[in-house]
């Protein structure tokens, strides 16, 4: 959750802090991976 905070996606914080914490993580390292494949 902190670290959606930190990327500023109040939204998405939102929408995870709703969730259990092992799928919450899944998805924030689902995102980040993501944006790494995209961005490189």
């Amino acid at each position: 959750m902190n670290a959606a905070v930190c990327l500023g996606l109040p939204s998405i914080a939102n929408l995870i802090s709703r969730m259990p914490g092992g799928i919450a993580q899944g998805i924030i390292w689902g995102i980040m991976a993501l944006g790494l494949y995209i961005t490189f």
